[in-house]
């Protein structure tokens, strides 16, 4: 089983004047790696702001079918952008190691 995952390519720079965040995230996770968990986006917020992969600043803006990050810095976007994808990973290695049992 193979995880979604994401990097610095996913984020998009803000170029709209009076905004308080530089970069942003647009995705559908939960949709996208629909194989590895029955959750939506807000469930997966969740489940990462739990296992704190979730930085200071960074606000997350979950909806059922797709989930809004949005970052002061490409730093820590990509910083994000890594837990997620180690989670996604990681789920999809234990799910490859119980299906094989």
């Amino acid at each position: 089983m193979k995880a979604k995952t994401y990097n610095e390519t996913d984020l998009m720079e803000i170029t709209r004047e009076g905004e308080d965040y530089s970069y942003e995230f647009i995705a559908d996770v939960a949709g996208d790696n629909h194989e590895l968990f029955d959750l939506d986006n807000k469930e997966l917020v969740r489940k990462l702001e739990e296992l704190q992969a979730t930085g200071p600043n960074d606000v997350l803006d979950p909806e059922s079918s797709c989930l809004y990050a949005y970052f002061k810095s490409k730093k820590e976007g990509v910083a994000f952008l890594k837990k997620l994808s180690a989670y996604l990973n990681q789920k999809a290695r234990l799910l490859d190691k119980a299906l094989a049992y």
